[in-house]
Order: structure tokens, then sequence, then C-alpha cells
């Protein structure tokens, strides 16, 4: 009931995202007035008593509970989420709690993010800073997402803790500049990047947005790894807007393939370095518009399958940065197609990395606007 009566307090209020914490004898204050005009203005959640518009925010808000309570019940003893990339999916999924609104200490999955960080840190590979499992499936992929989920935890921890993940972020920062290659991008695990000098485009935009959220909480990162990565990103952008797969020779044909979920992805990631009209990034829009309307308007025939959900995860993020008739007509028709899509257990399934990455993905598009994640704050 807790957990039910905390949803239904999201984003009511001005009708968007006063949380209330329902639990006896704890609360915690809602945003200030202006804190939350700042963070309403410009979305498609609006204080809008339209009774359609009201029906919206219900469908919303018992989504976002349903996939939540789906990832809850995923969770292992060990903290872990979800079979095939657990380093990955479990980061993800605490985002996905953070995003909705719980904290760390106090809400209704705060013991549930608690046990995301513990399984996070148990992976970190010794002195090297690497976050994997024993067996790197999620490699540096995996890395990247945990880095970002340590930053955006940061806050809410309690100093004594605080100590203990400052730490291992400052290690895992130390193993990106290491495994960075020549050309400023990363591979799937950190010596194929630094002594093979491979690169492949989405590890290299998971790890330049961990970076930047890293920057953004006050760890140190040296400017010039952020610098060779963005020119890295710009390197990746052929011709039409789209972005490549890798700027590595040897890969031959496969490193020269584009997607819309790649473009996305590069988009977002501009974004996230705070680049925001470049040409580089006005141009993979213009890929992305172009795609969007020769699929008719429709989220799920721009994005290619079987990679739907990690290119919606990213493509929202580019759009919901761009905001305006951008964002609405992207944000309206894939919110509608998600809500079909959900299954009656709460989870929305992904062919490639599992259910519960697909559901982790999905709640934190459709809590987007309520930016409780500063990396997706405008």
């Amino acid at each position: 009931m807790f957990r039910v009566i905390w949803v239904l307090g999201c984003m009511i209020g001005c009708s968007i995202c006063t949380i209330s914490f329902a639990a006896e004898g704890d609360s915690e204050t809602a945003p200030e007035t202006d804190e939350l005009r700042r963070r309403t203005t410009g979305t498609s959640v609006v204080r809008d008593r339209n009774p359609v518009v009201q029906k919206n925010l219900r469908l919303e808000r018992g989504a976002i509970l349903k996939g939540l309570q789906y990832l809850s019940s995923k969770q292992e003893n060990s903290g872990a989420i979800g079979d095939h990339f657990p380093v990955a999916v479990t980061s993800l999924a605490g985002l996905a709690f953070l995003g909705a609104g719980s904290g760390y200490t106090r809400g209704p999955y705060a013991q549930e993010i608690q046990n995301c960080l513990r399984y996070v840190l148990a992976s970190v590979h010794g002195s090297s800073g690497f976050i994997s499992e024993k067996k790197p499936v999620s490699r540096m992929h995996g890395h990247g997402f945990a880095l970002l989920f340590l930053t955006q935890v940061y806050g809410h921890l309690p100093e004594l803790e605080q100590g203990n993940v400052a730490h291992v972020v400052r290690r895992g920062i130390r193993c990106v500049r290491l495994a960075q290659s020549s050309l400023g991008g990363w591979s799937y695990l950190p010596e194929d990047s630094a002594t093979k000098n491979d690169d492949e485009a989405s590890v290299t935009i998971g790890v330049i947005q961990a970076l930047r959220a890293a920057d953004n909480v006050g760890f140190t990162v040296d400017k010039r790894i952020i610098g060779r990565a963005i020119r890295y990103v710009k390197k990746s952008q052929t011709g039409d807007g789209s972005f490549r797969y890798s700027l590595n020779p040897a890969r031959g044909a496969n490193g020269g393939k584009t997607s819309f979920a790649l473009t996305a992805a590069a988009t977002s990631t501009l974004n996230a370095a705070g680049i925001y009209e470049s040409k580089e990034l006005l141009r993979g829009l213009d890929f992305m518009d172009r795609r969007l309307s020769g699929s008719r308007g429709q989220a799920k025939r721009a994005v290619e399958d079987p990679f739907f959900f990690y290119g919606a995860l990213y493509a929202s993020q580019t759009y919901f940065q761009a905001g305006g008739s951008a964002w609405s007509r992207w944000y309206t028709e894939l919110r509608s197609y998600l809500l079909k899509k959900q299954r009656t257990d709460g989870r929305w399934s992904d062919q490639a990395y599992g259910d519960e990455f697909g559901t982790a993905s999905a709640v934190l598009i459709l809590a987007m606007p309520i930016q409780y994640l500063p990396i997706y704050q405008r």
C-alpha cells in the first residue's frame, strides 16, 4: 500500500511530480514551488486540468508503478537484477528507481536502491577500478552504466557511504582514462582499446555520459579525455547525419554501419556534454527526424529491432533536451506504444538484453519529464 500511495502522489500537486512518501512517521518535503515550476516548463507533462491529460497522467503513473514492482520482484539476494548483463541492467534499474522519485534512505524503493548499490560495489575488479561481473559479460557498457548510477545516487548517500562510493568512482574514472584508444573511443574491454587500439561507438557513448555525470557532481575528470571522446563522436558522423559503429578500420564494413539507435545515442551524448547547437548535433537530429517522418511518426518503426529500448531511451533523451514540438511528437507516440506493450506483470519484453533491461528503460522514458535524475535535466 505504501508504494501505491507513493506513485499516486506522483505528478499530482501541480499535475506532475510532487511525490508523497506516506509511511507512518516518515515524510519527505516536496520540491519548492519555483523548482517544481522550472522542472515542468516546456515538457509534455504540464499542469493541465484537461480530462484527457489527467487520464494520461494516471496511465503513466500506473505503468511506472507496475514496472518498478516488476524490477523489485526480479532483484536477487545479491542485489543483482537481470540474468544476461547484470551489472549494466542493475545499474539501469537503480536509475529507474531513482528517476521515478524514490530516494536511497527514504521512499518505497530505498531498499532496492541500496541493494543495487551493494551489487555494483561488489562488482569492482580490484585495484583496476573496472566494474563488471567476474566474467565481464556487461563489459565496458556495464562499466559506463555503473558509473552513471553511482554518480546519480551519490548525492542521496550518507556521508560515510559517500566516501566509499567516491573511492570507487575515482578508480572507475582512472580505468576509463587508461583504456581510451588513440582515436578517443573505448571498446568492449579496457585492454581492447588500451592495447589493441580498438573502439566502438555505443561503448564510447556510454562512457562519455558517465564521465560528464561524474564531472557534474564534482569529481575531477580530465577535460582532455572528454575532449578526445567528443571529437571521436563527431568524427563518427556520416554524410547523411547518422553515426557509424566504429572508426577502427580493422572492423571493415561492420565499422561503417549506421543506425537510428546509434545516432540517437550520439546526439544525446553531445547534449550530455553540454553541446547543444553544433552542426553535428543538428545534422543528427535532422537524420532522426527524417527517419521518424519516413516511419509515419511511429517510434517503433523508426528504431530498428532488436535494439528498440536502447534506441528509444537515447532518442527520448535527445528529444527531451530539444523540447518543443520535437519532444511532444516523439513522446506522445512513444508513450502510447509503451502503455500498450506493457505486460500484465509490469514488464516490457526485450529480446536483445532481457525484460529487466526493457522494463528499466521504459520506466526511465516515462519518468523522464519528472527530471529527478540530474543527467536528464534540461
